[in-house]
């Protein structure tokens, strides 16, 4: 790994954030001190940052093509900067809530009466900023990116993922979109089994065996048993659904 720097004897995790992310990551470099000068210690503190940047860099990525998870990591990066300004004893006001308020609903009406079309990600970002206050202030994960971060924490082999990826690519279309997360039911869940009953694989042609319908469904039950987990450890997953077998 070499995103390792010295500067006046304190070891810097320092890296160059890909310019196509840009927008989506709010910064050109992500730095942050290692708190010490001592290279082995720096190392490794490193490895978990690198790790975090990682999965943000990837997140980015799918931001560029996923608009629920760009309108998620839109609401993420105003959050982080509200934080950061309330360290700095310069908090947002009212007129700040007001002035975004109007520049956003002014966008997204020349929108609709086609002065100035906006991207199914722009508008989607507009959204979201302007109901940034729904949920307590808290973004909702998208679904995808929910599995993403079970893929990352689990370090699921890419051959075993292909199996969750299919399993993310019915449910998305089942539900007609990429929802939050804890917007999904246990009603969603029965409706995407009985959609995996009448689904045709495309290797043999023939409706999925009720082995395979249950294997796919264990993927989503430890998906979500993980985020209920994640939860439970104060994170921030708050999902409504408990699957409590495997059954579905």
């Amino acid at each position: 790994m070499c995103f390792l720097q010295r500067r006046g004897g304190v070891w810097w995790y320092r890296r160059m954030v890909p310019a196509r992310v840009r927008s989506f990551i709010g910064k050109r470099e992500w730095r942050e001190s290692l708190k010490t000068g001592e290279y082995d210690v720096a190392k490794r503190r490193s490895a978990p940052i690198n790790a975090r940047v990682e999965r943000e860099f990837a997140e980015a990525e799918r931001a560029a093509e996923n608009p629920a998870v760009a309108a998620y990591k839109a609401l993420q990066r105003e959050a982080e900067e509200r934080a950061d300004r309330e360290r700095r004893g310069v908090p947002w006001t009212d007129a700040d809530e007001e002035g975004q308020d109007h520049y956003l609903i002014d966008k997204l009406e020349a929108d609709e009466r086609g002065e100035r079309k906006l991207s199914p990600t722009e508008r989607a970002v507009a959204l979201a900023l302007l109901n940034r206050n729904q949920n307590n202030g808290n973004p909702a994960l998208p679904l995808s990116m929910l599995f993403d971060r079970y893929r990352s924490d689990r370090h699921i082999p890419d051959k075993s993922w292909m199996e969750y990826k299919r399993l993310l690519n019915i449910f998305t279309a089942n539900l007609g979109g990429d929802p939050p997360a804890n917007a999904v039911t246990t009603a969603h869940v029965r409706a995407l089994k009985a959609a995996l009953k009448t689904t045709v694989s495309e290797r043999t042609k023939n409706v999925l065996r009720d082995e395979t319908v249950q294997k796919l469904m264990n993927c989503l039950h430890a998906v979500f048993a993980w985020a209920v987990q994640e939860a439970g450890g104060g994170g921030a997953l708050l999902l409504p659904v408990r699957l409590g077998s495997r059954s579905g």
